[in-house]
């Protein structure tokens, strides 16, 4: 999954290979550290004939407060009209993606070093007059 700023999207395939239409939910199941309120899963629920697909749209939003780091996460599809759906979804398997904060410390120490160049040449020119 690519990430781009604080946001991402994601596709995922899924084939009825059943024989009869059915209802698909997909979802995401989270990984360590990873919170499901970062997905959104466009049109999650909808009806898919036999021997057919349907793409799913995952997209993700991190909030401010997540850090740098590589997560995973990997999405889930069940019939909606079965019991128990987390026994009998079938995974995408896992899948990572990586975020990386913008660092400012760069720009404060490139600020702090112009000023004092400056300081030190307002220095040399009052001092030579």
């Amino acid at each position: 999954m690519r990430v781009s700023g604080r946001q991402g999207k994601l596709t995922f395939t899924v084939t009825n290979r059943g024989p009869a239409d059915d209802v698909g939910v997909v979802a995401v199941r989270t990984g360590p550290g990873v919170q499901r309120s970062w997905f959104t899963v466009e049109a999650a629920q909808r009806t898919i004939a036999n021997g057919t697909s349907a793409t799913f749209v995952v997209k993700l939003d991190l909030p401010q407060r997540v850090k740098s780091g590589t997560y995973h996460f990997e999405g889930i599809v069940f019939s909606a009209h079965e019991p128990g759906p987390e026994e009998v979804a079938r995974s995408s398997g896992r899948v990572a993606f990586t975020f990386r904060t913008r660092n400012m410390l760069w720009l404060v120490v490139a600020i702090t070093v112009l000023w004092a160049a400056a300081a030190v040449a307002i220095w040399y020119v009052s001092t030579q007059a």
